[in-house]
């Protein structure tokens, strides 16, 4: 019928062989030596959920149903007619194929989970985290500073005179500034620390284990690098400045 068989003939091989192969399909005879067919399985089920069908010249319901128990697919009674066996590792395939397609569809669905809980952390015009995202960080890095007595400095950012940018420029522009700052102050802040999008034109960054004189020169970084991070839209060159105020409570020192 064109498919690879693996041929083992007691139960402990058959165990080593499946682990090693890890096959599609297991055909499994209830009378083997050193180990049975049944005790085989549930070793086997302990650890493997490939499809597995069990032969037995045996007729008494009640080892039927012990195998089916131990996670048998299937219990065929020998002699097995060939036309027979062969229509049910066919469906066994299809079993194993919408396994598989199952598998698939959860890796897929998990990673579009992934992805829109990502995209829903994102401010959807300068994609760095939004306010939302700021938030819940903050009360988590309260905590861990609470905890750990680390120093957590705050530090917020106002685009100066922004809607004259737009009334002036045009709010294209506008968006072209709001994403040029908020990139500006990723590269200017350490990979720790945490910047988003918290308004119309308003940024925050958040540092742990950062005392005020820390906050302060990383500020005035930032500010620096927005003053000369030279915007131009249709030619012209849009002059940013930015406002940075930022607190280091006491308590969290």
């Amino acid at each position: 019928e064109g498919y690879n068989v693996e041929l083992a003939r007691t139960g402990d091989e058959a165990l080593e062989r499946a682990a090693e192969l890890i096959p599609d399909l297991i055909v499994l005879d209830v009378n083997m030596p050193i180990m049975d067919g049944v005790e085989a399985l549930r070793r086997l089920r302990e650890w493997g959920s490939m499809p597995v069908i069990v032969l037995s010249a045996r007729t008494e319901e009640q080892l039927k149903v012990k195998a089916l128990d131990l996670g048998a697919d299937d219990y065929l009674i020998k002699p097995v007619s060939p036309v027979v066996l062969g229509a049910k590792i066919k469906a066994m395939q299809r079993l194993l194929d919408m396994r598989k397609s199952l598998v698939e569809t959860t890796q897929k669905l998990d990673s579009a989970n992934q992805e829109l809980q990502r995209l829903s952390a994102l401010d959807g015009l300068t994609g760095i985290p939004n306010r939302r995202r700021f938030d819940e960080v903050f009360m988590a890095q309260v905590g861990r500073a609470h905890r750990e007595g680390l120093p957590l400095s705050l530090i917020l950012v106002n685009i100066d005179h922004f809607k004259q940018v737009n009334d002036t420029f045009g709010h294209p522009c506008g968006d072209n500034a709001l994403k040029a700052v908020g990139h500006t102050l990723m590269r200017s802040t350490r990979s720790t620390d945490h910047h988003a999008r918290i308004g119309g034109e308003e940024m925050a960054i958040l540092l742990l284990g950062a005392p005020a004189s820390v906050g302060s020169n990383i500020a005035e970084k930032a500010r620096l690098q927005i003053v000369n991070m030279g915007l131009v839209y249709n030619g012209v060159a849009v002059p940013i400045t930015a406002s940075f105020g930022g607190v280091t409570p006491r308590y969290l020192r």
